[in-house]
């Protein structure tokens, strides 16, 4: 398939596609000429040698005529697109599809040849073939090279084997921080969320309908991440995140620090971080940001042989950027070659039901490819380059895909806030506090948002790994007693198949102490202001501590209308957050979101 130019275009309605015609009748079949290809016919013919009972045997096995009616189609596609009749993008499709039938032909005829040669009875045709054919009997060796032959085409493929230094084959990172410090060193929030939740989802999909043993891994959005996936080794890495142009006309990647805030990374530094690399067996960047042309193409001047990435005066669309992701590796993981792989992406932007229909056609004008080959984009002749290009995943065995990113014992959150808008600055602060203090408490009113403030931490700090075992997430909503505290962390503890088997108040406390020994995790005590309003609120303050001197790594996250207070009961000291109500403008959004109905312009005051 590599051998033979593969007709395409990024234009789906170039050119009608003649269908190609039916199987010749027996009548027409007995006048051609008895060859297994495409021959010449004036050109005279050898006189064919006649075949003996074993040779006659195989020929009856494999099916001749669907074989030759393959290689004719493939031989019509091939003539149209040298001649410029046909190189469309569905002309393309029909090859690989000719080309997948060739192979499930062979197969199915190595099963049947297998499944005849296991047979007593042929076996024995076998044997006096081999007694009749010539004076001297074959060995038993050349009988089992014969054997081995047939069964060749049957046997399941070998699974393929990274080239060596390569630890995964794709590794995403998803970057979007909550805030980013302007120029005149302020924080301000960034509102523009990315949804990587559909992004990931489309990835999976894409990966389930390729099924091939593909290994991939989620990165969190570090440049010390980025070091360290990319001297392991990998084959493709897919940055999605944001990328902005300065005043003085600088071109940044943006990276998160590792609490969400924004970490400016300029093209000088980047390209110092991937030549510094020990193993870069990099052959494929995506980088689906806004202005990363220049970011591309430092990664090309690094030694990467592809990139994909953005016009450097274009923003590019979040649901543009989901459909060509969608496309573009569902293309490259069933065997298409990266220049094939990012027509067909381009190609369903433009047709894309989520893009706006106005804007399909720019926005697939966006994406650029760039290649360490030509030195220069190659967009404009993408047919040409896939003549010579190598498919990455082509070799890869059928099967189901891999996740090799780090499992947390602990990571079952309750959903987060719907509508959860004008918080970016008070997740960030919380996080800046967690990563110094072991006891965070979010104090506030009814009603003003601190579950919802703990529910957003934790389903950001989980995917990006800030704490190695996972987050215990805990509701204490009506817990007005120690035992219900108790129970309410021992049923969060089986959810995660931690089950704590014992009797007695004071049993049960000691065992789910010892079940959180040496941890290194994050608890979430949602709604205490129960357990503090008890009558024994210092039985509460006891399990506190106990569960903080269990380890030195556990922190904890507590949601409440007032503050534990010290009381001469606990270890470490207690960060209190006060939270405030939402800005006015942040506030009217969240009120027409929430609203059962339209609100109309008169009905305001």
């Amino acid at each position: 398939r590599d051998a033979m130019p593969v007709p395409g275009n990024s234009k789906v309605d170039a050119e009608p596609i003649p269908r190609f015609a039916s199987r010749p009748s027996s009548a027409a079949q007995s006048e051609r000429p008895q060859s297994r290809g495409i021959r010449d016919t004036g050109t005279p013919r050898t006189p064919r040698t006649p075949r003996t009972p074993a040779k006659n045997f195989v020929h009856a096995l494999f099916p001749w005529d669907d074989a030759v009616d393959i290689l004719q189609q493939l031989a019509s596609l091939h003539n149209d697109a040298h001649s410029g009749k046909n190189r469309s993008i569905i002309a393309e499709i029909q090859a690989k599809d000719l080309c997948r039938r060739a192979s499930n032909l062979l197969k199915r005829a190595g099963e049947q040849s297998a499944a005849s040669t296991r047979s007593p009875s042929v076996n024995s045709a076998c044997c006096s073939v081999a007694s009749t054919e010539s004076p001297t009997p074959r060995s038993p060796s050349t009988l089992e090279d014969s054997n081995f032959n047939l069964n060749y085409w049957a046997s399941p493929p070998t699974p393929y084997r990274p080239p060596s230094g390569v630890s995964v084959d794709v590794a995403v990172m998803f970057s979007n921080p909550l805030v980013i410090y302007n120029q005149h060193r302020m924080l301000v929030p960034i509102h523009d969320r990315l949804d990587h939740i559909s992004e990931r989802k489309l990835l999976h999909d894409s990966l389930d309908e390729a099924a091939r043993c593909v290994t991939v891994r989620y990165v969190p959005p570090t440049t010390d991440m980025l070091r360290v996936i990319l001297s392991n080794g990998c084959r493709i890495l897919h940055f999605s995140g944001h990328g902005i142009v300065d005043e003085k006309n600088n071109d940044y990647l943006v990276f998160e620090n590792g609490q969400g805030c924004a970490h400016l990374l300029d093209v000088p530094a980047l390209l110092e971080i991937v030549k510094s690399a020990e193993k870069n067996s990099l052959e494929l960047i995506f980088v689906a940001s806004c202005h990363s042309h220049a970011i591309g193409q430092a990664f090309i001047e690094a030694g990467v042989k592809y990139a994909v990435c953005v016009k450097r005066e274009e923003r590019i669309m979040d649901e543009s950027s989901i459909a060509f992701s969608r496309a573009f590796y569902h293309s490259l993981f069933t065997g298409h070659t990266i220049p094939e792989a990012f027509r067909i992406g381009r190609a369903r932007v433009r047709a894309a039901a989520t893009v706006p229909n106005p804007h399909r056609e720019r926005e697939s004008e966006k994406f650029l490819l760039l290649s360490s080959n030509e030195d220069s984009d190659i967009t404009t002749d993408l047919f040409s380059c896939s003549v010579g290009s190598k498919a990455l995943f082509s070799h890869y065995a059928e099967g189901r895909w891999k996740d090799a990113t780090p499992v947390h014992p602990y990571f079952l959150l309750p959903p987060p806030t719907a509508y959860f808008v004008g918080r970016e600055v008070e997740v960030y602060k919380v996080m800046q506090l967690l990563s110094t203090h072991r006891l965070v408490t979010v104090r506030g009113p009814p009603g003003i948002g601190k579950s919802s403030l703990v529910k957003a931490v934790a389903h950001f700090a989980l995917p990006r790994q800030c704490f190695k075992e996972g987050i215990l997430y805990v509701t204490l909503r009506g817990c007005t007693t120690p035992v219900a505290v108790l129970a309410a962390i021992r049923l969060m503890l089986s959810r995660h198949n931690v089950h704590v088997d014992c009797k007695g108040t004071a049993e049960v406390e000691n065992k789910v102490v010892e079940q959180l020994r040496n941890r290194d995790m994050l608890i979430v005590l949602d709604n205490a202001e129960d357990a503090l309003n008890s009558d024994e609120p210092r039985l509460f303050h006891a399990l506190v501590r106990k569960i903080l001197d269990a380890s030195q790594d556990i922190k904890m996250l507590i949601a409440s209308r007032q503050a534990l207070g010290n009381n001469g009961l606990l270890d470490c000291a207690e960060k209190v957050f006060t939270l405030s109500p939402l800005q006015p403008l942040h506030a009217a959004r969240l009120f027409l979101e929430w609203s059962p109905r339209e609100i109309h312009t008169d009905e305001i005051k």
